[in-house]
């Protein structure tokens, strides 16, 4: 426990500098194409656009810190939940306080990103609510892939091949919750509700399963035993 204040600090650097890499990378794409009058407008809208995917990147990051911190899913789990919670309330709590000047960027995003890209501008703004129900289900969706990274007991190594699928993953699944046929599920079943909570509650149920699989398939982490 004595190391976590190190380990948010890192943590933190890490989300930010994901950030400032990814709005970087989409910026360059977006003055190729556009001829922007000033370009700090679309930087702070390129930046906030990218925090879904920065959140995630950080968060599968942490999870191999987790491992050498921690020896107990039950304590580890809500460690990283916090600091999950932390980057991606955070900015929409910034967000929804400051009026920032944003440009629209919804056309420089690759194509399966921009649902989640709107979702997130759109839930920062929200009433309290979906606010907390929405940030707070994609926080713990994200959190749920710390398992993949000890899928193998004897093969660990296979954790650091499987985590950026993972986090792909999280990004594509949730783009998907967001779609009309994510709603259609609730329909088969007789419930109408408004697609915030819908993707909300699909998001907590796979939450849940990956939680489910992690203790029925995965190792331990290996924090704090004896090595050797």
């Amino acid at each position: 426990m004595k190391k976590l204040p190190g380990v948010a600090i890192r943590f933190i650097a890490t989300f930010v500098i994901a950030v400032l890499c990814i709005s970087a990378v989409w910026m360059s794409a977006a003055a190729l194409d556009r001829h922007e009058s000033s370009l700090i407008p679309l930087f702070l809208g390129l930046a906030v656009a990218a925090i879904p995917a920065a959140a995630v990147a950080s968060v599968f990051l942490l999870f191999f810190q987790m491992n050498r911190l921690f020896s107990s899913r039950l304590l580890g789990y809500p460690v990283v939940m916090i600091f999950a919670l932390l980057v991606v309330c955070g900015p929409a709590i910034i967000i929804r306080l400051i009026d920032v000047p944003q440009a629209i960027v919804a056309d420089v995003l690759p194509l399966s990103y921009r649902p989640v890209a709107a979702w997130f501008k759109e839930m920062a703004r929200a009433p309290w609510p979906e606010f907390a129900a929405s940030l707070a289900s994609f926080a713990a969706f994200s959190t749920a892939f710390w398992g993949i990274t000890r899928i193998s007991r004897s093969r660990p190594i296979m954790g650091a091949f499987l985590a950026p699928n993972g986090a792909l993953a999280v990004l594509y699944l949730f783009s998907v919750y967001l779609s009309g046929p994510a709603d259609a599920a609730f329909s088969l079943a007789g419930l109408s509700l408004p697609r915030v909570w819908s993707t909300a509650v699909l998001a907590a149920a796979s939450a849940l399963a990956l939680l489910l699989a992690d203790a029925l398939i995965a190792r331990k982490p290996a924090g704090g035993r004896p090595r050797g």
